[in-house]
């Protein structure tokens, strides 16, 4: 028989707070528009600002 290794417990996800997060999605949708406003709207900018958005939207890891 073999022993599953140990996992450790499952961390509580941190919950941004509402104005936290209305700053964050604020600071996203101001990127994506600086990015589309450059007049290149090609397919990969508008990858790279939602990427962007991601992970400014992402809470910050804790150390």
């Amino acid at each position: 028989m073999r022993l599953r290794p140990s996992t450790p417990p499952p961390t509580e996800p941190t919950v941004a707070q509402p104005d936290e997060l209305a700053a964050r999605v604020d600071q996203a949708v101001a990127l994506v528009d600086a990015r589309l406003a450059t007049g290149h709207r090609d397919r990969q900018q508008l990858v790279d600002a939602l990427l962007d958005v991601r992970n400014l939207l992402r809470p910050p890891r804790q150390s």
